[in-house]
């Protein structure tokens, strides 16, 4: 099974929050600091959520993300 963080979309998303410590995105703004599209975005934070990489807190009808230290 591969996991999330070894795919090219887990990777930038990981390295972003790196860049961002201590900080909440939602996938909008994931996407717009990674290039990567909406989808992509999607699917690699929840599977990095599922791996405990990833917080993921739903707010109004989004869901926000942050690196689970």
């Amino acid at each position: 099974m591969n996991q999330a963080w070894q795919s090219e979309s887990g990777s930038k998303i990981l390295a972003f929050f790196c860049r961002n410590a201590g900080k909440e995105f939602y996938a909008k703004e994931i996407a717009s600091g990674t290039r990567l599209s909406a989808g992509a975005v999607h699917q690699a934070c929840r599977k990095l959520n599922e791996e405990k990489y990833l917080n993921r807190v739903k707010r109004g009808k989004e869901f926000f993300y942050s690196f689970n230290y």
